[in-house]
């Protein structure tokens, strides 16, 4: 078996978990990876985050933490251009919610020859509802879109493996206690749109995040933000949360 695994390493829940996991408990060998957007309001919390948890990793488990390799960072405009990945990633976008950042991660999997980078896109995810009926399971645990499954998504997802695609948020913290790494995971950053340094509580993460048992991640300005993130501006001013929001 080939102890050396690459992982997307996002600095959030799921893929510190997923890191966390692999060097501690399954002893493997991480190359972590991680694309530096600019434009993206989370990009210097998520990669604090990466080193305030790379940081409780040793102190847990200083072996652990010398299997984690060097952070490989490649800002995102680096990444080639592929005209047949980004097609396929416009025709799933027809029909599905799908982040753009899952063309340029394509692309950058694609260019490089990783043909089992690590994503960890989670049970209640948008790639969770997207690739459901369209996986099949691994061995060793965790799934891969089906073998020649149909185009678009076979020239999108054949890149990647998806190592936690059938666990929930409270699911990896319930197995992150056991093993006794809840601590790395409480490092993690899970906000899109952060504000004043704050997670929005409006963004889909800030939304999964609290509907998914870990709301006590939240500040309660932050969790009234949630809250009301349907309603009109004043009505959530008056509801406590004042916070002007980034642009998306």
């Amino acid at each position: 078996m080939n102890t050396t695994i690459n992982i997307l390493w996002t600095g959030g829940w799921a893929s510190t978990f997923r890191v966390a996991y692999a060097a501690l408990v399954g002893k493997r060998v991480v190359i972590p990876h991680y694309i530096v957007d600019l434009d993206r309001h989370s990009t210097m919390h998520e990669m604090r985050a990466i080193a305030n948890a790379r940081e409780a990793l040793a102190q847990l488990d200083e072996g652990a933490a010398e299997r984690v390799g060097a952070l490989a960072i490649t800002p995102i405009t680096e990444i080639s251009l592929d005209v047949t990945v980004t097609r396929a990633y416009w025709q799933v976008a027809k029909v599905e919610a799908l982040d753009e950042q899952y063309d340029w991660l394509a692309r950058y999997a694609k260019s490089r020859g990783l043909k089992r980078l690590e994503l960890c896109s989670s049970l209640h995810d948008s790639v969770g509802h997207i690739l459901r009926g369209r996986v099949e399971r691994l061995p060793m645990g965790g799934c891969r879109l089906r073998e020649g499954y149909c185009w678009p998504y076979s020239e999108l997802f054949p890149w990647f493996h998806f190592p936690v695609l059938a666990l929930s948020r409270w699911q990896m913290r319930s197995l992150a206690e056991r093993h006794g790494f809840l601590s790395v995971l409480e490092h993690s950053w899970f906000c899109s749109r952060p504000c004043n340094g704050e997670p929005c509580g409006t963004c889909d993460a800030c939304r999964l995040t609290a509907d998914e048992g870990l709301s006590y991640r939240l500040s309660t300005e932050t969790l009234l933000c949630h809250r009301f993130r349907h309603t009109d501006p004043v009505t959530t001013e008056v509801a406590g949360c004042r916070r002007q929001l980034p642009m998306r």
